[in-house]
């Protein structure tokens, strides 16, 4: 008996569920534009964002409780 041997490759799976993912997160944002959460930005070598506030938008973002250990 001879074993078959499937063409199966866990990272193409892994890759269509994250563009499937951001398909939607995408369509959902550009769709519903006042319900998505701006993600704050600083220009490389500009500056850098407090650890108090990293903190509390990842607290936020996540739906924790509280902030994590960073």
């Amino acid at each position: 008996m001879r074993k078959q041997f499937r063409d199966f490759d866990p990272f193409a799976r892994l890759r269509k569920r994250f563009i499937r993912e951001t398909e939607v997160a995408l369509l959902y944002a550009s769709r519903f534009p006042e319900r998505t959460p701006r993600i704050p930005t600083i220009e490389v070598s500009r500056g850098s964002f407090r650890a108090s506030y990293a903190e509390r938008f990842w607290s936020e973002t996540l739906n924790l409780e509280e902030p994590p250990d960073l």
